[in-house]
């Protein structure tokens, strides 16, 4: 396919499934440099759209996109969920002849198998020359996605030098399918661990209701040299949440205030959520208000948590003030705000604010 249908055959994809106008750059013909700097800072903002759009201006201006630009541009394909798009990419790198590169096979191995097509992925994995440590976590990845964790396993198995990467790949793959004996055992094997290795085994316990075993864990991963991040921090509180240990959440509250300079929205709406769970409105409010920034969770943990004790028209109160910051509500506040008023015989405010 010549450079000038692949422009419009992409061009007229993406404008099938977005409104798909952009800008230029203000430079004079500017090189394959320039525009992977442009594309690589779009993918760091998360602004998967402006990459496909600059790397139609690529072809457009016959700039030739190298083995940097494929893995962005594919990534920002998987990201959007544009199959059609994304194989066009993949005819490209074809035609270019870096279709052994491996950076761009892994982006094109998670691309694929992102859209279930496990056949394809494996086809591309098989075929590498070469594979570093994210081309085999890659494909672990894809088998786990696919649900075929043997596979997943066997993959794991024959990597040469495993990375803590892959490790965490599968212990999620298996914490995903259920199978929580699995997850620990090969979380008890692991001779190097970092936070998203704690923080997947504890929320694998959290998933499956076995809150008890996520705080233990996290008591002992105070004691290793690995910081909890703001995951971590939510998953093991939303656990002594579930388990009315208000102790033990006091605890972990005063090593937040301790290790960390402020509170984000996570652990904030998790902390708001536990105080109320266990009857503590005071502190959750006091949680609520001496947040900075307050993201729709934290709301609905607050509304909810006044709602859950007979609080109705607190929780009106509160519900209107949302509406005042332009957060928008979700289901779950609707029917904690229904609940309450009905409970409390405020059924005629209680619709007022759910028709609104």
């Amino acid at each position: 396919m010549p450079a000038r249908f692949m422009v419009r055959h992409i061009t007229d994809q993406l404008r099938s499934c977005f409104q798909f106008e952009g800008g230029g750059i203000m430079m004079e013909n500017p090189n394959v440099f320039v525009y992977n700097a442009m594309i690589g800072a779009f993918v760091k903002n998360f602004r998967p759209l402006d990459v496909l759009w600059y790397y139609v201006l690529m072809l457009r201006n016959g700039v030739r996109p190298s083995s940097y630009t494929f893995p962005a541009v594919i990534k920002s394909c998987r990201v959007l969920s544009v199959a059609g798009v994304g194989t066009s990419v993949h005819g490209q790198v074809l035609r270019t002849g870096l279709p052994l590169h491996v950076h761009v096979q892994t982006a094109l191995v998670d691309f694929y198998s992102s859209l279930g097509r496990i056949v394809e992925s494996t086809k591309l994995f098989d075929e590498m020359p070469r594979r570093d440590g994210f081309a085999w976590s890659a494909m672990i990845s894809a088998h786990a996605r696919a649900g075929d964790l043997d596979s997943a396993k066997r993959v794991f198995d024959e990597m040469p030098d495993k990375s803590t990467a892959t490790w965490n790949t599968l212990i999620h793959g298996y914490g995903e399918a259920g199978d929580v004996e699995t997850a620990e055992e090969l979380f008890c094997r692991m001779v190097k661990r970092d936070v998203i290795s704690w923080t997947t085994m504890i929320n694998c316990y959290c998933k499956h209701r076995r809150y008890r075993e996520a705080v233990k864990l996290f008591d002992e991963m105070k004691s290793t040299e690995i910081r909890p991040d703001e995951v971590t921090m939510s998953t093991v509180i939303s656990a002594c949440a579930h388990l009315g240990a208000l102790d033990q959440g006091k605890e972990i509250h005063l090593y937040i205030m301790q290790t960390r300079s402020d509170i984000d929205v996570y652990i904030g709406s998790a902390l708001i959520d536990m105080y109320a769970k266990c009857g503590l409105l005071e502190r959750a409010l006091l949680v609520f208000f001496k947040l900075q920034e307050k993201n729709l969770f934290c709301w609905s943990s607050m509304i909810d948590g006044l709602a859950f004790h007979g609080y109705a028209e607190e929780a009106l109160s509160m519900f209107d003030k949302m509406e005042e910051e332009k957060i928008e509500p979700n289901s779950v506040i609707y029917v904690s705000v229904l609940a309450a008023c009905t409970h409390a015989g405020l059924v005629e405010e209680g619709k007022r604010d759910s028709l609104k």
